[in-house]
């Protein structure tokens, strides 16, 4: 038979080691999260990507449609107007943009579908130019209209084709 007296004895030795081990850890923790914070920031994220991104940060509809109408005058020469949506959409740069919902209207925010992308949140927005009436249109992720912006009063939908036909590139 063992001596109570021994067993309780060892076990009272050992609880500042343990005590002693817990804290060392705890310190040891602490100190590795807060160097793995302070390099992995600079590391991991890019000054001048995200400056860029704020550069291009949408702030109303006015401004989406000048982007709209920016991205229709470099492709529209690729790919000419037609009576058929052929399916070719072009991504707008940069990939995703950000954007202040304040400035757009109410029911363009509610209409929003929120999409995750590289685990990120973003709201997917389709533009197209109404082949009938020449608006501009925004739809959701669902196709759903979320917006329709007049054409402009000195717009000419054929002037791709001039473009094509009197400045060959």
């Amino acid at each position: 038979m063992s001596d109570p007296r021994t067993a309780e004895q060892s076990g009272t030795s050992r609880l500042p080691i343990f005590l002693l081990l817990a804290v060392l850890l705890v310190s040891a923790t602490l100190l590795l999260g807060q160097a793995f914070e302070a390099a992995g920031i600079e590391k991991w994220f890019d000054r001048d990507q995200y400056q860029d991104r704020q550069v291009h940060k949408v702030s109303s509809l006015d401004e989406l449609v000048e982007d709209f109408e920016t991205q229709h005058n470099l492709w529209m020469p690729l790919a000419p107007p037609s009576t058929n949506f052929f399916g070719w959409t072009q991504v707008s740069t940069p990939d995703p943009m950000l954007f202040n919902p304040a400035g757009f209207p109410d029911d363009f925010v509610k209409g929003l579908v929120p999409v995750y992308r590289d685990g990120v949140v973003t709201y997917p927005v389709f533009v197209l130019e109404d082949a009938d009436t020449r608006e501009r249109v925004f739809r959701n992720v669902y196709g759903e209209v979320l917006a329709k912006t007049p054409v402009p009063p000195d717009y000419d939908p054929l002037w791709c084709l001039a473009e094509i036909t009197f400045n060959p590139r």
